[in-house]
């Protein structure tokens, strides 16, 4: 949770200038907050509002404690308006400018986040904070350069910032630039050893560039410092995968799908190869998903179950806008060695893999894994 322990002492500065009625809606607001209550939240400071004479400062505090109330509320479109309130009273209000920004970052109005973020940069040229927000929103747009740009000149200030240093670093990795990135994640672990967000970033790196060994001790370091890591258990499997062990990779990729809050869907995918590879049949809990879930990727659940054909996936993975269907269509191509190599068809199999790595965007599963199979024996 937030905590605005400011607007406490915005209060206390100026209870003469607020009627007792609405002091106590304001104060009655804010410990509602702090307990998590936001629909209380929201009452109290729309009752603060409705009061015309309430002093400037205050209902400054009243519209920004409202609108992150209706943040957490998901509630984006009134939070905005309740902070873009806020800005028409006090135009260099930074705060509200940092959070308006992240709203707009999350309904990908990208112009109008980088806008707000800007404006915090040209108020506090010297915090991080901005040029993190601001990369998060190149990035996402898929200006890398800028975003390293930023988070360079960002660490520049901040030389101790290890998020700035891990955020730099996976913008490398989307470069495939991996010494780079590595350099950064190994600053990251110098500077917060006891974090094992540094330890599983270079797991990753050395996983995307074949060295499996070097990628499951950063792993299991991870682990070792946060056992609920589960993403961990994720990037385990492909390490397992890419030394041909599948029965291990499938226990991570099932232990990842079972106690994951948000599983990355195909996954699924993931655990029933490394059972047919291990010599097992992953047919029954992949259609325990397939009746589960709903939407994509259940066309490719269907053609490796034998219930579904190429074709019909492939039309599938063409729905979508263009970035969608190039990470649909790598899921496709492994899917289709996958089923090449089960029947025998090996040479068959390797061209769907060869086509996977081409198609692939950055970091998918699907690459690191289709790579593993081409580096093995036909």
């Amino acid at each position: 949770m937030k905590v605005r322990l400011f607007a406490a002492v915005l209060l206390c500065g100026s209870v003469a200038a607020a009627r007792a009625s609405s002091y106590s809606e304001l104060n009655s607001g804010i410990a509602t907050y702090l307990r998590g209550d936001m629909a209380a939240t929201v009452q109290h400071m729309s009752a603060a509002l409705a009061d015309p004479s309430l002093d400037p400062n205050l209902r400054i505090v009243a519209y920004f404690d409202r609108a992150v109330s209706e943040e957490y509320q998901q509630k984006p479109d009134a939070a905005i308006t309740d902070l873009s309130a806020a800005l028409a009273i006090d135009p260099d209000y930074n705060e509200a400018y940092s959070e308006r920004g992240d709203l707009y970052h999350g309904q990908r109005k990208y112009a109008l986040a980088l806008a707000d973020y800007s404006h915090v940069i040209e108020s506090r040229p010297s915090s991080m904070a901005g040029y993190i927000s601001r990369a998060g929103v190149y990035q996402d747009q898929g200006n890398l350069d800028a975003a390293i740009a930023d988070l360079t000149y960002g660490l520049s200030k901040n030389p101790d910032s290890a998020q700035g240093y891990q955020l730099r670093g996976r913008a490398y990795q989307l470069q495939k630039q991996f010494s780079k990135a590595m350099a950064d994640f190994d600053k990251v672990v110098t500077l917060a050893p006891k974090e094992s967000g540094g330890y599983l970033d270079r797991g990753i790196t050395y996983e995307f560039t074949g060295d499996h060994k070097a990628a499951q001790r950063q792993l299991q370091e991870s682990l070792d410092l946060s056992p609920t890591a589960y993403d961990a258990y994720y990037y385990l499997g492909l390490s397992q995968w890419g030394l041909g062990q599948y029965a291990e990779a499938r226990k991570s990729f099932a232990f990842y799908i079972d106690k994951s809050n948000r599983p990355i869907v195909d996954v699924a995918i993931f655990e029933w190869a490394a059972a047919a590879w291990s010599g097992q049949s992953g047919d029954a809990r992949l259609k325990l998903f397939r009746d589960k879930w709903s939407g994509w990727p259940m066309p490719i659940f269907d053609y490796l179950l034998g219930t579904g054909t190429e074709d019909a996936m492939r039309a599938a993975a063409k729905e979508g806008d263009a970035v969608e269907v190039s990470k649909r269509l790598c899921g496709v191509d492994f899917a289709v060695g996958l089923s090449l190599k089960t029947h025998g068809a090996n040479q068959d199999a390797r061209k769907a893999f060869s086509d996977t790595q081409s198609i692939c965007p950055p970091l998918f599963g699907e690459a690191a894994m289709a790579a593993s199979e081409l580096n093995h024996a036909p």
